[in-house]
């Protein structure tokens, strides 16, 4: 550390003048912070961009964080590249500055800074949050060859994150936690199939699966980058919500750990009859089912989750009083049953793809559970739910109490 370069040294920081840019102001509140941003009618005609509709995003970065720094006992060096004005970082240094010891956030946009520098200066942040105006892969680089290190790094870009994740695995600390966001859910979802192959080099399906199948997706791709620099990764929490999708997960050095992580690379099949989802590897054979099987991937066949994650975000949820705790509390207990119910189904989706009036989740899940498997709501997407029933049987099910 003594030979790095200071932080303040390298070439894009941002300090000194916290002077408010020339527009109206306008008060905001999220978790234990207030910032100011500049007043405007909505988000889009902003001369900065933040959306508060994200405020889901950064609570489950600040849990993760948390968890984080608790599992290793010691406090976390930060890297928020793309920050926008840095609402995240500053509710982190609010909220649990037991866990963090300075976080270095970026955007290439003087207006933003400014901004950021000025919330800065007002909440006194001065000594452990660093802003810099570079762009996100020049800086990145520029701080790998200082040889600075992060613990956690925190990817949320306005679209795909692809551009940028090859440049993230230099700054990474062995072990490290990372989170990565897409927002571009119209090509992971199979809207639009060529951008998400051109982005992600996976081909996706528009069907009822298709948003289990765009966090495969992400997460093949965030794996075949990692191979590339000899790292694996280990998902601990995954989600499909409003706008975007959503992935953690740990990574290992070397190249077994990059090869085991490259192993869960395959594809899924779906069948367009009974609606069964198959997931094999890369060198599998092909399945055979009762109709014609629909292919997406390459992407990510492994467990979506980790249990002791979850089950450790969940605890923490009881002392953290987080805006969206009630939402994430959801989609925790989601993690922590993953394992035994690996069936995603979009209800809703799947009667219209039937043509069949949607019964009611209470007769649903009597039946399956009737029937001796167990069965839960997904929060990947309104009227989904996780099972270890087959496609198949959810056909008839509901094909039954439709016609009850």
């Amino acid at each position: 550390m003594s030979n790095m370069r200071k932080i303040s040294d390298i070439n894009g920081y941002v300090e000194g003048n916290s002077k408010w840019p020339d527009f109206d102001k306008k008060i905001c509140e999220e978790g234990n912070v207030v910032f100011t941003i500049p007043k405007s009618d909505n988000i889009y005609d902003a001369p900065i961009f933040f959306n508060p509709m994200m405020n889901l995003n950064r609570d489950l970065s600040i849990l993760f964080t948390k968890n984080y720094s608790e599992k290793i006992n010691r406090k976390l060096r930060i890297f928020e590249p793309l920050a926008g004005i840095g609402i995240r970082a500053m509710r982190m240094l609010k909220e649990i500055p037991e866990s963090i010891e300075e976080i270095v956030i970026s955007d290439y946009n003087t207006i933003t800074n400014s901004v950021s520098n000025y919330n800065k200066e007002k909440l006194n942040f001065t000594n452990n949050l660093h802003i810099f105006n570079r762009e996100t892969r020049s800086l990145t680089l520029d701080l790998a060859e200082n040889k600075y290190k992060y613990d956690y790094i925190d990817l949320d870009p306005f679209g795909s994150p692809s551009p940028y994740i090859d440049f993230m695995w230099p700054v990474l600390n062995s072990k490290a936690l990372i989170s990565v966001t897409a927002t571009d859910m119209t090509a992971l979802c199979g809207v639009y199939p060529m951008a998400c192959f051109r982005k992600y080099g996976g081909y996706p399906i528009n069907n009822q699966h298709n948003h289990e199948t765009a966090i495969r997706i992400l997460l093949g791709m965030v794996v075949r980058s990692g191979g590339r620099h000899e790292k694996g990764i280990t998902p601990i929490f995954s989600i499909s919500v409003d706008h975007y999708a959503k992935i953690f997960f740990k990574i290992g050095n070397g190249r077994g750990r990059a090869n085991k992580s490259m192993e869960q690379i395959g594809f899924s099949f779906t069948c367009d009859n009974c609606h069964e989802i198959f997931y094999e590897k890369i060198d599998g054979e092909i399945p055979k089912c009762c109709g014609e099987l629909q292919k997406a991937g390459p992407l990510w066949i492994g467990k979506l989750f980790d249990k002791d994650w979850c089950e450790r975000g969940l605890k923490s949820l009881e002392t953290m009083k987080l805006p969206s705790e009630k939402r994430i509390a959801k989609q925790l207990l989601e993690g922590i049953n993953e394992e035994d119910l690996k069936g995603f189904f979009q209800i809703s989706k799947l009667c219209k793809k039937l043509k069949i009036s949607q019964p009611s989740f209470s007769d649903l899940f009597s039946k399956i559970n009737d029937k001796g498997f167990k069965v839960i709501r997904s929060q990947f997407k309104d009227q989904a739910i996780r099972t270890n029933i087959s496609g198949r049987q959810i056909v008839e099910i509901l094909k039954e109490l439709t016609e009850k």
